[in-house]
């Protein structure tokens, strides 16, 4: 059995000996990848210059040689660390130095050796290339003589072709030059002949453009004094009105007052009759204005043709019923009765009272002037349906404008609410307008060109350069949140200058704004706003914002009726803007709403003048 220590010694050598052997491996394998580097350049596959793959292989060679004298020395002082005698220990130093040097001279010569073979290897590919590339060179050569023949023999074979075509197309050539000639010249007197054609035709174009320009140069000033006289009739016929409710009221009075007179103790009969007297001259001088105003009213019409009556419902030469003849007549008998002049008596204005005995008299029937039943302007009932001037209108509005055509090309009215385009003229964006125009009342009130914009319909209007509004872009508008959106926007600016305020946006409910006592006045001032307010009306129906309107009316209509701040909008509120609702039964509801206030207000009497 051999001692311990020495196994122990002899077991750590072996274990030494192993970890020499893994460092030596892994030093063989960087020599074999320098190697192949080296063989790489060698053959031209590596692309490094000569000083570069020398300074690498040397660099190499200097690591791989550390690496191997590091680890002999760590080697060898594990092996003889466990040893307690210097001596022993400056003998293994000795001996390390010495393996060390001798290490070193070997692996220089090994790889000077190997160097050297590579050289030798180097040396004979250098030949065997440089062999190749003669053989290469002198190919190249025969080559290019190859082609020198080549292309002598297709110089002399083109020129021989091109001598014999030469003689051929001689005579084809001149051929086809006649023909080219005789060609050109038909040519250019058709050229010639279709200038002078194309020439006068651009005249006749440019005469009929220009008379084109004149006529609607005509057409818009004749349309201009159309609407001008259009207007002027519509505020005649507002001045009409409000004079016949003035002498019908003077005419309740006057009946009134005979009643009143009649019925009083002691008075003298003279003084009543001079009363009566002048009551009736102030009636018969506002008949006789009355009358020259529908006369001329007539005239207008006449000449205009634009006010349609197929039956007749407006006609001045209506004349009344029988019944109305016979009631009449038995009204003018009783006039032989009462103690007046006889210019009173034939007075058509005045109410007759019935002289009895009895001091208890009953009210006598009066009879409306003639020329006022035949008025041109008032709203009289023809059997049950009654006649609304804008009721035509409102009614193709409520069909969809049957036979108009949708554009797909025309896009202006989508493109401005979507903040594309501006409006014109002299206008700007939806939104600058929102932000800008909403308390600026003067622009709104005197700038003639955005309405139309913010508020499209579907019919034209020939003073703006809008065009109408198409059913695709009103679809796109209700389907864009955004433009939709902008649409109440709108609405509510006009409200606001109108002097009301949206406080409901779902149901439409309307209230007065702070500043309505001026709006209000502004607006029936300025008639020009109820066309305004025709055209919102309509542009929130196809714009998706129906429901906005029935409150709109109540509005208005308790305003006009009840608080009577807009009383003169009444009259445009029942003949064109209730009829731009197109539920029938909200319609009726407002018609019979302004019908029973009517009829209220017929009921309590006149008012004293």
């Amino acid at each position: 059995m051999r001692p311990y220590s020495e196994l122990v010694n002899i077991g750590l050598k072996l274990q030494t000996l192993e970890k020499i052997k893994e460092c030596l491996q892994n030093v063989l394998v960087d020599i074999d990848l320098v190697k192949v580097k080296g063989e790489l350049w060698i053959e031209e596959k590596e692309t490094s210059s000569f000083i570069e793959m020398q300074k690498y292989i040397t660099d190499k060679i200097s690591d791989i040689l550390q690496r191997c004298v590091s680890v002999t020395s760590n080697e060898f002082k594990e092996l003889h660390g466990q040893s307690s005698s210097s001596e022993q220990v400056d003998r293994d130093a000795k001996s390390l130095k010495t393996a060390e040097k001798i290490s070193t001279l070997v692996s220089k010569e090994s790889e000077f050796l190997r160097m050297t073979e590579k050289v030798n290897e180097m040396n004979s590919n250098f030949t065997l290339q440089s062999k190749k590339i003669r053989k290469l060179h002198q190919k190249l050569k025969d080559l290019q003589k190859m082609y020198t023949r080549l292309e002598d023999t297709l110089d002399t074979h083109l020129n021989s072709c091109a001598k014999e075509n030469k003689s051929k197309s001689n005579g084809t050539q001149e051929k086809l030059n006649k023909h080219f000639l005789e060609f050109q010249e038909e040519f250019m007197t058709e050229l010639e002949a279709a200038s002078r054609f194309m020439s006068n035709l651009q005249d006749q174009c440019h005469n009929v453009s220009n008379e084109l320009k004149k006529k609607q140069e005509i057409d818009k000033e004749q349309e201009m004094n159309v609407n001008n006289q259009i207007q002027h009739l519509f505020e005649k016929q507002d001045e009409l009105s409000n004079k016949y409710e003035n002498i019908l009221k003077k005419h309740e009075y006057l009946e009134f007052r005979c009643q009143q007179t009649g019925r009083t103790n002691g008075q003298n009969n003279e003084d009543c009759s001079h009363n009566i007297k002048e009551l009736i001259n102030e009636v018969q001088e506002d008949n006789k204005t009355t009358e020259e105003d529908i006369e001329d009213s007539r005239e207008d019409q006449s000449d205009l043709h634009i006010l349609e009556d197929p039956e007749g419902r407006l006609s001045l030469e209506n004349k009344p019923s029988e019944a109305e003849n016979e009631e009449y007549s038995k009204v003018s008998q009783t006039d032989q009765q009462f103690s007046l002049p006889s210019e009173e008596k034939d007075s058509p204005v005045y109410s007759v009272m019935k002289a009895e005995k009895s001091e208890e008299s009953t009210p006598r029937k009066t009879s409306a002037p003639k020329v006022m039943k035949n008025f041109l302007f008032s709203l009289w009932k023809k059997g049950e349906k009654k006649y609304r001037f804008g009721e035509k209108d409102n009614e193709r509005y409520r069909m969809g404008y049957p036979g108009l055509k949708d554009d797909m090309n025309l896009k202006a009215n989508y493109n401005f609410y979507i903040g594309k385009i501006e409006s014109q003229p002299h206008g700007d964006y939806i939104d600058k307008i929102h932000k800008y125009w909403e308390k600026d009342y003067n622009r709104l009130e005197l700038h003639d060109g955005y309405i139309q914009w913010i508020f499209p319909i579907r019919e034209e209007d020939m003073n703006s350069p809008a065009h109408p509004l198409q059913l695709h872009e009103a679809e796109a508008i209700q389907k864009n949140p955004a433009a939709k959106a902008r649409v109440l926007k709108s609405y509510k600016m006009m409200l606001g200058f109108y002097g009301m305020k949206l406080v409901d946006e779902e149901r439409g409910t309307i209230q007065r704004a702070g500043n309505y006592r001026e709006c209000f006045e502004n607006l029936t001032y300025r008639t020009h706003n109820y066309l305004r307010i025709t055209r919102i009306l309509k542009s929130l129906g196809e714009l998706g914002y129906e429901h906005l309107k029935k409150p709109f009316f109540e509005f208005v209509l308790h305003e006009a009726l009840v608080e009577k701040t807009l009383a003169p909008t009444l009259s445009s509120c029942e003949n064109y803007w209730i009829g731009t609702i197109k539920n029938a039964a909200d319609r009726e509801e407002l018609y019979t709403l302004i019908d029973e206030c009517n009829k209220a207000k017929n009921d309590r009497g006149p008012n004293p003048i």
